[in-house]
């Protein structure tokens, strides 16, 4: 869990012991991911995409070269790592959501900085081995990994199947592979796993 905003926390509750990780005490942690191999990501309020370095027991850095002074990371506010393919995805509040290649430690943006309706990425949840679902302020995007592209999924009024609300909250996927969507004042929208 995230404390205060600052220091992720990681709890063993048979113990009742806590150990506190952080990134340069003024840099604040905005959003973490655990891969399934354990490696754990975040990103940091002054712009940082951090990793946990086990046998340090410490958050190192990510040198990202920015290529395109234009298109920063700013206002992280998500990261989810692939487990296979080297690759980051970094959720922002209004500067979109950027790819990473972790190798070559640059990166590119997968959906742009919308100038009229921020995107406000909430969260990003795998779906299958090549798709994620990014939820965001401004509906859904679908985004296929291997092929590099990307779907949007924006409510429609008049059909009622589609997202009560495009404000995002929270994406959820449960073991039969449904998708639950939690929205801001749109209450909860239900995907089965057939329709996806």
């Amino acid at each position: 869990m995230i404390l205060n905003g600052y220091s992720l926390v990681k709890y063993n509750e048979s113990q009742g012991m806590h150990l506190n990780y952080m990134y340069k005490g003024s840099d604040p942690i905005t959003s973490f991911y655990i891969t399934p191999q354990d490696q754990i990501w975040a990103t940091t309020a002054n712009g940082n995409v951090v990793f946990l370095d086990d046998d340090k027991n410490e958050f190192i850095a990510l040198d990202i070269k920015n290529l395109d002074k234009n298109h920063p990371i700013d206002d992280m506010t998500a990261i989810w790592a692939s487990p296979l393919d080297n690759i980051l995805l970094i959720g922002t509040k209004d500067n979109g959501i950027k790819r990473i290649d972790i190798q070559t430690k640059t990166y590119k943006d997968i959906v742009p900085q919308q100038k009229k309706s921020p995107l406000y990425t909430r969260n990003i949840i795998r779906m299958t081995k090549e798709k994620v679902w990014i939820g965001t302020f401004n509906g859904i995007y679908l985004y296929d990994i291997q092929n590099d592209t990307i779907m949007s999924i924006q409510q429609n009024k008049s059909d009622l199947y589609s997202l009560s609300s495009n404000a995002i909250k929270e994406l959820y996927k449960d073991q039969e592979g449904g998708i639950w969507v939690c929205t801001d004042n749109g209450g909860i929208t239900y995907s089965p796993p057939f329709s996806h």
